[in-house]
């Protein structure tokens, strides 16, 4: 049997335009002759037809000749007194079944229950099977019915009901089942004998997290005006009653869930009215699912820099672990404890090997979230390019192309070789730094000077690079000194940056780590020298030249730069101190950071910003610059359309990028705001895995040897779904779902292996 649909029927007048073409070709026809003239036109007629019955939506598919029917029958309360009735009718639709289709009968109340198999045969008299009356779930009849036919048949399901539904979507079913080609009718029975009160369904949130706030709508039906007294049952005892004056049509009503803890509830409304015909149906129930509460990981690049993210989190009630990043398990299996990761400031030398690999199998494969938090040490800055972190992120660190860039400022503090050529090469690579600047940019080199005597200890001290030969020849001769200490030159450094008007103010030590006598007697004042830095904006990287061949002298250097928030190189062959200087000029001097107070735009409402007050969102002082992934959802934009806040799917997890900080560089007035708690915890919260499944709602049936999978969400314009499908074997595989109609999506998906199968969905613009 041939089938034949078309989706947009208004469209085929579109086929007026082919005797119009016929006309238009007659009255004005081309330089053509004879039969090249009427293939022409034949040709140009199809190719309009053709276009018009794509855009019409025709499908032709071909049909099993045999058809299935399968009565679903409403056996609930309210049609006690019309079992005769649907009986009868039950063996009329028999009776009326060809020859070689398949007759079959499912019942209902609560749950569905067979009641004949599908069969050439079929045996009905009165109903055996007695289905819980007190509810009335079509959908869930529906899906059991269409699930009886075999391969081979055309399904065709006939609903008998009053329609009075109180548990379960029976339209969102019913949708699906016609995306399938499955064809449902529908036959009243029964009818209104007097005022009608019901609760058509209970709507609540299937998963929670323990301490998550949680509001359930009960919606009740009345045929006209009646009395009502509602009440909520649920967590062992009663929630909440209300005394109702109820209208004809339908009305909504609210109730606020109190904090639960981790376990399975069922929440009962129970509604008796006056007047009214059948009290059967005065019952609705939801099931909510509560998780225990997140287990959230706060990495840090160092000590206390995710206090303040970890203080938001634990305050929303979620328990909050805080670790150095260096102290992050490689393992998968150790780090999938956690619900979610978030990284502060953390650069990519600070993790432990496999560690940022680690993360990124999590999220991707075990459906964990993942949040990075910006700083001067994250994103391109922290040597997160070409890394797995930058896999798992929605933004890439690629620097957008545009002509303006922040200012630099660099100080170089430059240490002797201990030979002549040593130092020309030195000297000679600090010439090459100064070529990578503008004439916007400053820097300064100091020379060593044992004594650091204020004046005498600088090179050139911190001048606009503007006259770049004149400063080649003030390093051209000079000659580098080899101090006690590097702790006086750090301080000049500092007061020199801080007198410049940059956005990226930075340090560059060179040195052989044998000025190391201060940290042995008292390492405490180079911490808190570099964190003084730090806290001012001001990283320091440090190349370490192990001309002495001296391992704890490269830990010293190593860790200087550890504290400062830098980059550390090694190398024992001064020769090699251009190329690493080009390759910290390369990380350290690009425009990564926006330093300008802005208001960000907000781009996207998605669910990710529910409940932040966005009408009183503070004032940004900057962000580190990325560029953002094609399928990545942007909810926070800065003036140059840089993202600030942007969140997609990874995997089977979430990942989210935050731009700015957390700790005051760009973001005090942010923190001293109510606003910041209330992000961070909507940002941790939006990752986790328990808040993956409000947005879309995916269901998958057995058949033949795959899965039909349908899903409905929010109306995306344009969007295709993209379904993950996780096989026993733990293989995964994905397939692409087109729309079928709005908010909806359905296809077929492998399912060659037996066993459980995990499907997750994300939609794709």
């Amino acid at each position: 049997m041939i089938g034949f649909s078309v989706l947009h029927p208004a469209l085929l007048l579109l086929l007026l335009l082919l005797p119009a073409g016929w006309v238009a070709w007659q009255r004005w026809p081309p330089p053509l002759r004879g039969r090249r003239s009427q293939l022409a036109l034949g040709l140009r007629l199809l190719v309009i037809a053709c276009l018009v019955l794509a855009l019409a939506g025709v499908r032709v598919s071909t049909l099993p000749q045999r058809q299935a029917l399968v009565a679903v029958v409403d056996l609930s309360a309210s049609l006690r007194q019309s079992q005769d009735q649907e009986a009868a009718a039950v063996r009329r639709l028999a009776a009326a079944k060809g020859p070689d289709d398949l007759f079959g009968v499912v019942s209902f109340g609560r749950g569905a229950e067979v009641e004949l198999p599908a069969s050439l045969h079929p045996d009905f008299d009165v109903f055996q099977t007695q289905p819980d009356p007190g509810y009335t779930d079509i959908a869930s009849a529906l899906q059991l019915a269409a699930n009886l036919v075999p391969d081979g048949y055309a399904r065709h399901l006939v609903l008998l009901t009053d329609g009075r539904q109180n548990l379960g979507d029976a339209a969102a079913v019913v949708a699906a089942l016609r995306a399938e080609g499955v064809r449902v009718d529908v036959l009243g029975i029964g009818g209104q004998t007097g005022p009608e009160v019901l609760i058509l369904r209970v709507e609540a949130p299937t998963e929670l997290r323990a301490g998550q706030a949680a509001v359930v709508t009960v919606r009740v039906r009345s045929s006209g005006p009646a009395d009502g007294h509602l009440v909520l049952l649920g967590a062992g005892g009663q929630i909440e009653e209300r005394e109702l004056k109820l209208a004809a049509g339908v009305s909504s009503y609210s109730f606020q869930l109190p904090a639960l803890e981790a376990g399975v509830y069922r929440i009962r409304a129970e509604l008796s009215a006056q007047p009214d015909t059948y009290p059967e149906n005065n019952l609705g129930e939801a099931v909510i699912r509560v998780l225990g509460r997140p287990t959230v990981l706060v990495l840090e690049g160092t000590r206390d820099e995710g206090a303040n993210v970890a203080s938001a989190l634990t305050a929303s009630g979620m328990s909050v672990e805080r670790r150095l990043s260096s102290e992050l398990p490689g393992d998968p299996a150790a780090l999938s404890r956690y619900d979610s990761i978030v990284l502060v400031n953390t650069p990519a030398d600070s993790f432990p090997h496999d560690g940022m690999a680690a993360i990124a199998t999590v999220v991707r494969d075990l459906g964990r979230g993942l949040v990075a938090i910006g700083g001067g040490t994250s994103y391109g800055p922290g040597g997160w390019q070409g890394t797995p972190l930058e896999e798992a992120l929605p933004v890439r660190m690629e620097l957008p192309n545009r002509p303006e860039k922040p200012k630099v400022a660099v100080v170089l503090i430059m240490e002797s070789m201990e030979s002549q050529r040593g130092d020309q090469v030195a000297l000679g690579a600090a010439e090459a730094l100064i070529d990578k600047l503008g004439p916007e940019d400053q820097i300064a080199v100091t020379n060593g000077d044992p004594r650091c005597a204020t004046g005498g200890s600088m090179l050139i001290p911190m001048t606009p690079v503007t006259d770049k030969a004149a400063l080649d020849r003030k390093l051209e001769g000079a000659s580098l000194g080899d101090p006690p200490s590097y702790l006086c030159y750090l301080k000049l450094a500092a007061d020199a940056l801080q007198k410049a008007d940059a956005a990226v103010k930075h340090i560059v030590l060179l040195g052989d780590g044998d000025a190391d006598a201060d940290w042995n007697a008292g390492g405490s004042e180079y911490h808190t020298v570099l964190a003084n830095l730090r806290s001012q904006g001001i990283t320091t990287s440090v190349i370490g030249i192990n001309t002495h061949g001296s391992q704890p002298a490269m830990v010293f250097m190593a860790d200087i730069a550890r504290l400062g928030g830098g980059r550390f190189y090694e190398s024992n062959d001064p020769s090699q101190v251009p190329q690493l200087f080009l390759k910290e000029s390369q990380v350290a001097l690009r425009p990564w950071f926006e330093v300008e107070r802005f208001f960000p735009k907000v781009t996207s409402a998605g669910n990710l910003l529910e409940g932040v007050p966005l009408d009183a969102f503070p004032e940004l002082g900057g962000y580190v610059v990325t560029s953002t992934k094609p399928n990545a959802e942007v909810y926070f934009q800065s003036p140059k359309a840089d993202p600030v806040l942007a969140a997609w799917q990874y995997g089977l997890g979430r990942s989210l990028a935050w731009t700015s900080d957390s700790n005051g560089r760009w973001t005090a007035g942010f923190l001293r705001s109510s606003v910041s708690q209330i992000l961070f915890a909507r940002m941790v919260g939006w990752t986790l895995p328990s808040a993956q499944g409000g947005r879309l709602k995916l269901e998958a049936v057995p058949s033949g040897d795959g899965l039909e999978v349908t899903a409905s969400g929010q109306e995306t314009s344009g969007a295709t779904l993209s379904v993950t499908v996780v096989q026993p074997d733990l293989s995964t595989e994905t397939v692409t779902l087109p729309a079928h109609g709005s908010g909806q999506w359905q296809g077929r998906v492998p399912a060659a292996q037996v066993g459980t199968y995990v499907l997750h969905g994300q939609l794709r613009r």
